[in-house]
């Protein structure tokens, strides 16, 4: 609650605070950019608080929009197709999503949008692999902004997937 700007703003999961802050995440959000110009990112907050002490939406969105906001995809927009938001705007790549809330601008943060997680803390990419192959047997509605867990763990952590990612999702092989 003392540090400046971004950095008020820390990370946790499953109340384990983080040591990454909005900061650190804006950092990367837009070195990303720079380095990928045509992709896009549904940026999916699905809880906002802030332990004991109040959570500062207003600040929340103030900080958000001054550093994100050239690139966050107006939620008018959100259900376009990715060919369509290309023609409307070589900038705007960022889907950003979080619950309802009154000092959160609902022109540029779209509703929570429905999350799949294995639900494991132990996850290889077999497991991973089996379940994203189920959760997709029944997709959201089309044009729905979906988040989908593709993480694994192991006793060690994070592990890296980078290339069964790749192959899973290789639009060539389907």
């Amino acid at each position: 609650a003392d540090a400046a700007g971004l950095g008020k703003f820390r990370f946790h999961h499953n109340d384990h605070l983080s040591s990454r802050t909005l900061e650190d995440l804006i950092r990367d959000i837009k070195a990303f950019l720079v380095r990928s110009h045509d992709e896009f990112i549904v940026l999916a907050f699905h809880r906002l608080n802030d332990g004991k002490e109040p959570f500062n939406f207003k600040f929340f969105n103030d900080m958000m929009l001054k550093h994100l906001g050239e690139h966050m995809i107006p939620t008018a927009n959100r259900k376009l197709s990715l060919d369509r938001l290309k023609k409307i705007s070589p900038l705007q790549r960022i889907l950003v999503t979080a619950p309802r809330y009154r000092d959160l601008d609902y022109h540029w943060f779209c509703e929570k949008i429905d999350h799949k997680w294995i639900g494991k803390s132990l996850v290889s990419p077999g497991d991973l692999n089996n379940y994203i192959a189920e959760v997709m047997k029944n997709p959201p509605a089309l044009g729905e902004p979906r988040s989908l867990s593709a993480t694994c763990y192991d006793l060690g952590g994070p592990a890296r997937i980078l290339d069964h990612l790749d192959s899973w999702f290789d639009t060539e092989k389907t």
